[in-house]
């Protein structure tokens, strides 16, 4: 049995103790998921192994391209933690990328994903894009972004991982960001989601708990809290 995670930043556990740089004072972006995330912390009381796959800054329709890519085991538990509605991202054909290791050299397929956010709207800071004239992210927000259209996409999402994967695992669970805008279900809508209050400005994780090192992630104790929920859930 494994446990499978997928998500944002949050569920890589960004700002967490080992993902931060204390003499520099700075986060580790290496693609390694923190120790100290939920999903880890949770695999760790099931005595099973953890896959986190989490991509910090990932929307909704990258989480769902993730998941659709991912080859899974009949015991697999499935636990996703879906992202905010301002994300989305634009998937182009994967890229060589080469690289040396223990002397040779080798060379791999990349995803060649964009990700559109607020943080990318003024420089665009994929490597491969950068010198594009314009910024794909600020095109997007101010010409095509729609906050109840990325809600539909985001219950789309979730119905369309549902149908996929639940003759093919052991168990899926939903969960998102307690926002007003994922409370418009559409009627087709066959997905439970459990909301996690993260970001709310009562009682949320990030004001209920100190947060993490970055100040602007969970902390190990909302981590912790997360874990307890979902593990009794799961249960």
């Amino acid at each position: 049995m494994r446990l499978i995670a997928f998500g944002d930043s949050i569920t890589h556990g960004e700002g967490l103790q080992d993902k931060w740089n204390f003499l520099e004072n700075k986060g580790i972006f290496d693609g390694r998921p923190s120790k100290f995330a939920w999903p880890q912390l949770i695999a760790n009381k099931l005595k099973i192994k953890c896959r986190n796959l989490s991509i910090g800054g990932s929307s909704n329709k990258e989480i769902w391209y993730k998941i659709m890519n991912t080859k899974f085991l009949k015991d697999d538990i499935v636990v996703i933690l879906w992202s905010f509605h301002d994300r989305h991202c634009i998937i182009k054909p994967k890229y060589i990328k080469t690289f040396f290791k223990d002397g040779k050299q080798k060379t791999i397929l990349v995803d060649n994903i964009s990700q559109l956010a607020l943080w990318r709207v003024d420089i665009d800071a994929e490597p491969h894009h950068k010198g594009t004239p314009f910024s794909e992210s600020k095109i997007w927000f101010k010409h095509i972004h729609d906050y109840f259209d990325m809600t539909i996409e985001f219950w789309k999402h979730c119905n369309y991982i549902q149908y996929a994967l639940q003759d093919n695992v052991r168990l899926i669970k939903h969960y998102g960001f307690e926002y007003d805008a994922f409370r418009d279900c559409p009627e087709w809508n066959k997905v439970d989601v459990t909301f996690l209050p993260f970001n709310e400005p009562i009682n949320g994780y990030t004001e209920k708990y100190p947060l993490a090192h970055d100040n602007a992630h969970p902390g190990p104790l909302a981590h912790e809290e997360i874990a307890n929920k979902i593990l009794k859930e799961i249960k």
